[in-house]
């Protein structure tokens, strides 16, 4: 409490150095609502000067896209809510290990395609339709999830292609070690009847 409280009347942070997994890192204490937090820093030698061709460039954006970008931002800023995020990965893997426990077959979700995979030509047309998505999603009351295609005004979605027949279960896997035999073996055989 003392350390938090000196930190907090000087408006200062504190330089640390801690231990994590076995490797020290740089630190800063710093105290935020009452509470000391930590962030950990990059040691001098990891940092690198920036040396990217296009900070070189300066390209020339006009006042009606930085309006329509302003615009986008404005349209979907809001309060934070942790809770309408959740961890995608996490919950398939979850499933994943249920399935295998439960003892059923695990077979592979079909690959979807991305839509939208074009290039966008008029940005300004991009940021409208975002825009007005943005709005209809907002007073439609669509889930975090739904996504804001890029697509300038007027263009059709990809057709989606039709769902395959379904696939046979996935076979068995075999070692490394017996395929690369069985490979070695093969080509053998090949070589003795050529």
């Amino acid at each position: 409490m003392l350390l938090r409280d000196t930190l907090e009347e000087s408006g200062k942070v504190a330089i640390v150095k801690v231990a994590l997994r076995r490797r020290e890192a740089l630190a800063t204490l710093r105290v935020r609502e009452g509470v000391l937090t930590m962030e950990t820093m990059l040691w001098p030698d990891e940092i690198r000067t920036p040396s990217f061709g296009f900070l070189d460039e300066s390209p020339e954006v006009r006042k009606q896209e930085m309006a329509m970008a302003a615009s986008l931002v404005d349209s979907l800023a809001g309060d934070f809510d942790p809770t309408e995020f959740t961890d995608q990965y996490r919950e398939a893997l979850e499933s994943l290990i249920e399935a295998k426990v439960e003892g059923r077959d695990l077979v592979p979700a079909p690959e979807t395609e991305v839509a939208g995979g074009g290039k966008v030509v008029d940005l300004v047309a991009a940021l409208q339709a975002s825009i007005d998505a943005a709005k209809k999603g907002r007073v439609g009351g669509a889930s975090s999830d739904d996504s804001v295609s890029a697509r300038p005004a007027g263009k059709k979605a990809p057709a989606k292609k039709p769902a395959a027949a379904k696939k046979a279960p996935a076979k068995k896997a075999t070692p490394p070690k017996k395929t690369a035999a069985k490979t070695a073996k093969k080509s053998s055989a090949t070589r003795r009847s050529a």
